[in-house]
This record gives C-alpha cells, structure tokens and sequence, in this order.
C-alpha cells in the first residue's frame, strides 16, 4: 500500500466524516506473514497519536481464546450481502464462535484452518462479516478475540 493515500479515521462511526484522520507512517508485517490466511496481521504505525475520549479508547486483548458457542460481536465498514456496496455507516453483528472442527470441515475445499483461526457466525447464515470488513475487530465481553480475516457465502467467517 502506499503510505501517502491511506489514512486511518478515528472517532467517528462514518466512514468519510467526523472523528479525526491520521497518516501512517509504518507497516509493521507479522514477521513470518507468507500471503495465505495464516499470520494475516500487521501493525499500523500513526505519523501522529491518538487523542483518547469517549469515542477513541484502546481495547484490551483477550488471553483465553473464546469457546464454541461464545457470542462475538463483528464490526466494519464491509458490503451489506455479497457482492454490494459498502455502507457509509460502521456496521455491526452479533455472531457465535463456531467449533473449530466444523470450521474445518466447512474449509477444507479452501485448505482448512489453524489452531490459531477461530471462525463465528450463525448455523441459519445470514450473519456474517463480508468484503471490505477485513482487518475488522471481533469482540466478545469488551476484548478483542480476533481479527476478520476471510469468509465465505456458506459458511461461517474466519477470524
């Protein structure tokens, strides 16, 4: 990506508006990153730092992976079904953390996943992150527990 289009909005539940915009000034890639899903994160380093309120707080990390069932919540900036736009509002979802062995065999035509994936959504579908929600928090009771990485139209979402 180039550093110079890309901005980071802060603040603001709208995605062209409100809160306050930063540059970045470093990508920092997961230092064994290989282009699949797997190690899919990076750090963005700001050219200038977050003012915290109200609206912009650090969230805190979970140390315990979630279990089955566990309800998440989704939030993004992702198309509203497949293959449509995306909102000009942030969206969000509730979903559950699906089992990882059923995640696995509804992946396994796409190479399967990780133990350290864990994917949510709701068995009747219809609930889900899309395209444009990747990089997207996924919270359970306040903490982050992943980071939306890739889903596909029947089945639940990996993160």
């Amino acid at each position: 990506h180039d550093l110079n289009t890309v901005r980071v909005r802060v603040g603001s539940s709208f995605r062209q508006q409100g809160g306050s915009v930063h540059q970045i000034s470093q990508i920092i890639m997961h230092p064994i990153y290989n282009n699949d899903y797997d190690y899919d994160v990076a750090l963005l380093r700001m050219s200038t730092p977050f003012v915290y309120s109200n609206a912009v707080q650090p969230i805190s990390m979970t140390t315990v992976a979630p279990s089955a069932g566990t309800a998440v919540v989704v939030t993004g900036w992702g198309a509203l079904f497949a293959g449509g736009y995306s909102p000009s509002q942030l969206q969000q979802v509730q979903v559950n953390i699906v089992d990882q062995q059923e995640c696995n065999r509804n992946y396994r035509l796409y190479g399967g996943v990780t133990d350290r994936m864990i994917c949510a959504g709701v068995s009747q579908g219809g609930k889900d992150a899309c395209q444009g929600d990747s990089g997207g928090p996924l919270v359970s009771s306040g903490k982050l527990v992943g980071v939306c990485v890739l889903g596909r139209l029947v089945v639940p979402g990996i993160g």
